[in-house]
């Protein structure tokens, strides 16, 4: 049953995706002040199991009269979110995330779902759907949740980030716009094997309403890293 609980191992780890997200719906708690617009920059790093991390920043106000708000009393929450327990540990620490695995995997289940696939212990497995293979497995995102680690940068004490927002305020970004297969195309460059990658989601404010910019690529990288590196060295990583 060593692959099918491998299979298991990296079901669990997949989902500290929607975890995160859920954690992260809602936005911190601000006493006497309220969050203007939505969020405007999401930051996604993932590895070869999915998401690792998930990162926010966000506009908060002093309560106005109605919806009005004085811009320059205004400053940026910047919130990342993580789930430090993984669901493999070898030789290290154990973990609470670690022990549900193990706890909840069902071998009888799997062993009677791979029969009914035709498919014998050392089988291959991946022409097996998982929902059937973990059918009564329930889902880790209860345990993932109580294991959300989330660490937050009020611009008010971090004199760098703000500055890096105001700069990207102010700042253009700007692309060739290329359609694959429509004329002489640009070729992605694939990651670095093993490497944690980041997807970005900008919102902006445009003449017709707001405006969102997602993927990873450089151009987009280059206009929001210096918020991010900021929130991070006053993070101390």
């Amino acid at each position: 049953m060593w692959m099918p609980f491998q299979k298991w191992r990296t079901r669990v780890e997949r989902q500290k995706g929607e975890a995160l997200r859920q954690a992260m719906a809602s936005p911190p708690v601000v006493e006497g002040e309220r969050q203007i617009g939505r969020t405007f920059l999401t930051v996604e790093y993932r590895g070869d199991l999915g998401v690792v991390g998930r990162d926010e920043l966000r506009t908060f106000c002093p309560t106005g009269n109605g919806w009005s708000f004085e811009e320059e009393t205004c400053h940026y929450l910047y919130r990342r979110g993580e789930i430090p327990a993984r669901a493999a540990v070898h030789g290290g620490v154990d973990n609470p995330v670690a022990r549900w695995m193990r706890e909840t995997f069902d071998a009888e289940q799997v062993a009677t779902a791979m029969r009914a696939a035709d498919v014998g212990p050392d089988g291959d497995l991946r022409g097996v759907d998982e929902e059937i293979l973990f059918a009564g497995h329930p889902s880790a995102i209860p345990v993932l949740l109580e294991n959300v680690e989330l660490v937050t940068v009020d611009s008010r004490a971090c004199p760098a980030l703000h500055q890096a927002v105001r700069a990207l305020d102010r700042g253009r970004i700007g692309w060739r716009t290329d359609i694959l297969a429509v004329g002489d195309d640009d070729r992605p460059r694939p990651p670095r094997p093993h490497a944690i990658t980041a997807t970005y989601a900008l919102e902006i404010l445009t003449g017709r309403g707001f405006l969102t910019m997602s993927g990873d690529d450089e151009t987009l990288e280059a206009a929001v890293s210096p918020a991010v590196k900021a929130a991070e060295a006053c993070l101390g990583r």
